[in-house]
């Protein structure tokens, strides 16, 4: 199965599971209201190294169409690359259905460490030997919130980091407890 189909099953299911949550519980609310904390986790795709990505985020909203989102990720070796990412993002969200979803464009900071991964071919020692460049960077996208419970929000977001040498695109979904 090619890559754009497993990617399309994949958008498939989660607008489904989105649906199904806009549906089953009318009493959440995705406003974001001053001083609304959430913590979660997420996982995705990055194709750097077309590899997967995992990490966690905190937002902190300072007011119903601004928050700031710190976060920290983990991107899986693949094709002898990896590392380790730094996010501070700020949201700007317009919330729409009844205040239960949202979209919002994501501007922020990214320091990220990349490693490559190279493997000695002497007889007596096999080594791994890693280069590693660590570099400031901008983040720019756009994501998608869903508000299920009052303490559950769903989101979906695809954004681009340019770093030196190292830009990528990464997309990712998640999930938050709301406090």
């Amino acid at each position: 199965m090619s890559l754009s189909i497993k990617h399309f099953r994949l958008t498939y299911i989660i607008a489904a599971a989105l649906s199904l949550l806009a549906v089953s519980t009318p009493e959440a609310s995705a406003q974001c209201a001053r001083g609304q904390k959430s913590f979660g986790v997420n996982a995705g795709y990055v194709t750097r190294n077309k590899s997967a990505v995992a990490g966690i985020e905190f937002q902190y909203g300072f007011s119903s169409h601004f928050r700031i989102a710190p976060g920290a990720r983990c991107i899986f070796r693949n094709n002898d690359r990896d590392a380790i990412q730094l996010d501070l993002d700020t949201h700007y969200p317009f919330n729409f259905t009844g205040d239960r979803a949202a979209l919002y464009p994501i501007v922020g900071l990214n320091y990220s460490w990349w490693n490559s991964h190279s493997r000695t071919q002497d007889t007596a020692v096999d080594e791994d030997v890693s280069t590693r460049k660590r570099n400031f960077g901008l983040n720019a996208g756009a994501g998608f919130e869903f508000t299920a419970t009052s303490t559950l929000k769903l989101h979906f977001e695809a954004r681009y980091s340019m770093v030196k040498s190292n830009s990528s695109l990464q997309l990712v979904a998640g999930i938050a407890y709301i406090f």
